[in-house]
């Protein structure tokens, strides 16, 4: 899964669709939750998944008034249309990308 970095933000937020899985090197939840979201990514690879540490890149904190982590984001054209906050069931994670993947 690739990393957001000021390098590659406003790429990312310009695709059509993606997920972002948001966390912390300090969050034990976020560390817990990232081998779901990799296998989501793997089953579902028509959406592109990134991640991004809060605290390596803060604006991303900022463009989506995040308060908490773990977070996911599915994004379309950079626009939130859904959001999982805290731990998720691959089931949940899986159903909100293929919504996100159909719409």
């Amino acid at each position: 899964m690739t990393e957001i970095d000021i390098k590659n933000f406003d790429r990312v937020l310009k695709l059509p669709k993606v997920v972002v899985k948001v966390g912390a090197s300090w969050c034990g939840p976020c560390r817990m939750i990232a081998p779901v979201v990799d296998e989501v990514a793997e089953k579902i690879p028509e959406v592109p998944f990134y991640s991004v540490d809060v605290e390596k890149f803060p604006p991303i904190s900022k463009e989506f008034n995040i308060a908490g982590v773990p977070l996911i984001l599915f994004l379309e054209e950079g626009k939130e249309i859904h959001r999982i906050t805290g731990m998720a069931t691959i089931a949940s994670i899986e159903h909100a990308t293929t919504v996100l993947r159909d719409k």
